[in-house]
């Protein structure tokens, strides 16, 4: 695998693309299913936001993060942190 993801938990196997105005073109459509395709092969879990999203949304931007890191804790077993290490 050779790609670059705008965020990653590598802890999570959790990707999170930020998709702006270059994903309507075809070809950049086209390249994405295909990174995608390859992540979710070796267990990534690709979470794609629209930058109208984050710059409109962020509330339910967090939401949906939050939802997802609990989602995939699950999935994986993770527990989830000590509230007693926040912040360390």
């Amino acid at each position: 695998m050779n790609f670059i993801a705008d965020f990653m938990c590598k802890d999570l196997l959790l990707i999170i693309e930020g998709d702006g105005y270059s994903h309507i073109f075809k070809e950049t459509i086209d390249k994405d299913i295909k990174k995608e395709k390859v992540l979710e092969e070796v267990g990534y879990k690709v979470l794609r936001l629209h930058d109208e999203e984050v710059l409109n949304d962020m509330d339910n931007v967090i939401r949906e993060l939050e939802c997802q890191v609990e989602i995939r804790r699950n999935e994986l077993g993770i527990p989830p942190p000590d509230p007693r290490q926040r912040g360390k």
